[in-house]
């Protein structure tokens, strides 16, 4: 088992209905991690971050401090006292 502490922020520590927890994975990659995370809504932590083979406009992903943009980055293979970070991007606009 590796234990991974994940950190949702925003949009995505609600979907999830916590904000850090320290999750213990049978071993894998990081997306194999990240399906392995269920949200409120039945889904999967996957299912709300990727979308084909890309993380979703709007999010980000940061594994051990590195950005991961897509599924093909998520290969990484999980060892264990690792990061993962979830955010949803506000984008600020600026006009009236």
């Amino acid at each position: 088992m590796a234990a991974v502490r994940i950190t949702a922020l925003g949009g995505v520590r609600r979907c999830l209905g916590w904000s850090v927890r320290n999750w213990e994975f049978a071993g894998g990659s990081v997306e194999k991690l990240l399906c392995s995370v269920p949200t409120s809504e039945g889904g999967t932590l996957f299912d709300l971050l990727v979308e084909g083979d890309q993380v979703k406009p709007g999010y980000t992903v940061l594994w051990n401090g590195r950005r991961l943009g897509t599924v093909l980055e998520m290969q990484t293979e999980v060892k264990g006292e690792e990061t993962l970070v979830a955010i949803d991007i506000v984008r600020a606009m600026t006009g009236g």
